[in-house]
C-alpha cells in the first residue's frame, strides 16, 4: 500500500505548502504535494495545536472528488 500511495504522490510533489498555515505545522521531513488525492485517516483526537493526535492511514478515497472532500 505505502508504495502505490507513493507512486501515486509523486507527480504531484512541491517546494512549497499549498496551504498558507500549513508550513507552521510542518516537520523535518515534511513532503508537500498538491492536493488531488482524498485519503481515509483514522485518529485519536486533536491537539492543542490543531495537529492530529495518531493519525493512522487507512487508504486512498477513489470515489472522493478533492473539491468537496
Amino acid at each position: 500500500m505505502r508504495r502505490q500511495l507513493q507512486q501515486q504522490l509523486a507527480p504531484l510533489r512541491r517546494s512549497d505548502p499549498p496551504a498558507d498555515h500549513a508550513e507552521s505545522l510542518a516537520m523535518a521531513d515534511t513532503t508537500w504535494v498538491d492536493p488531488q488525492v482524498v485519503a481515509r485517516i483514522a485518529y485519536r483526537s486533536w491537539t492543542g495545536r490543531n495537529q492530529l493526535r495518531h493519525p493512522v492511514y487507512r487508504g486512498v478515497l477513489e470515489d472522493r472528488d478533492v473539491s468537496v472532500a
